[in-house]
């Protein structure tokens, strides 16, 4: 059962959240989900509920501009406030980071999907306060591409405004369904309408967005804590990974940084792994990774007791 919690940002902002901690017995754990652009924490009420079963506190927040935290859903999407709208939402989920560690004690793991999943890559480099890191749905593109999409986000913005639909940018975008075209996000129809249908989205996300997005991924640090466990999850005809060229690159990105990465790439699934038809593979797989990264967690605390002493 999902609770909603309201967290303040350090910038008076208000964030909602999702709290899912029916757990019996002594939690193992703390699952963070950072989701995903256009959509809603809501959606991983399944994953959670799951996680739950096995042990683990599932926290989540609809982000600065998505879902219950942007409000009027004509602001879905737009850009308030801060111009650096993706700065501001790793802000926020690096104090909620610290927020869980402090409230439960226990490890917090990162669960980051699509946009959720490069908010993730920024988390990660200035922090070592998480167990754990699977990144879904991810990518790492070529830097002439990022430039050329920061320029037009950066025209549309200086043009129309940064709360103006970037509706010429998203001709080109790898995640954007035309009518007429097979849906990109999922193979399970009723999945399919039942994103359609979600009032909690935007036809157009604005320039600013974008400008805010292609900066920060520019400038992306790539740096992790090298003893903590990373996993990169990707489907293998997911537009926003390359169909597995892109998430193929940002897992040899980090399988340089970090003594144990790894990578599952699911054979004709698309972007919305949790919301495809192999759904249950990939849950079974997330929890089998956060149970070994938990050992490892605890191994490495036992270190830094004896080396405290």
């Amino acid at each position: 059962m999902m609770r909603e919690q309201i967290f303040t940002a350090s910038d008076g902002h208000k964030i909602v959240c999702s709290l899912w901690d029916r757990v019996t017995g002594t939690p193992r754990g703390v699952v963070q989900i950072i989701h995903g652009m256009d959509e809603h924490v809501g959606r991983y009420d399944r994953f959670a509920r799951f996680l739950n079963k096995n042990g683990y506190i599932v926290w989540g927040d609809d982000h600065r501009a998505h879902g219950r935290t942007a409000g009027d859903p004509k602001n879905i999407g737009r850009v308030t406030g801060s111009e650096d709208l993706f700065s501001a939402i790793v802000s926020d989920e690096l104090e909620i980071l610290t927020y869980l560690r402090g409230r439960f004690n226990v490890p917090v793991f990162l669960f980051g999907h699509s946009y959720g999943s490069f908010i993730t890559q920024s988390v990660i480099s200035q922090t070592r306060a998480h167990s754990g890191v699977c990144m879904s749905g991810t990518a790492r593109y070529p830097r002439m591409a990022l430039h050329m999409a920061h320029a037009v986000a950066s025209i549309g913005t200086w043009v129309m405004g940064k709360k103006a639909p970037a509706r010429f940018l998203e001709l080109f975008s790898p995640i954007r369904s035309r009518p007429g075209r097979p849906n990109k996000l999922t193979r399970d129809p009723a999945q399919v309408i039942a994103h359609e249908r979600d009032p909690m989205r935007s036809k157009h996300f604005s320039y600013g967005f974008y400008k805010s997005l292609f900066k920060n991924l520019i400038t992306m640090r790539y740096c992790a804590n090298p003893d903590i466990p990373l996993l990169v999850m990707a489907g293998d005809q997911d537009a926003v990974g390359g169909y597995g060229k892109y998430a193929f690159r940002i897992y040899e990105t980090y399988v340089m940084r970090v003594r144990n990465a790894s990578m599952f790439i699911y054979p004709d699934a698309r972007h919305e792994l949790l919301l495809e038809l192999n759904y249950a593979d990939v849950m079974d797989d997330f929890l089998e990774f956060i149970n070994a990264a938990r050992k490892n967690a605890d191994r490495i605390n036992r270190c830094e007791i004896v080396f405290d002493i």
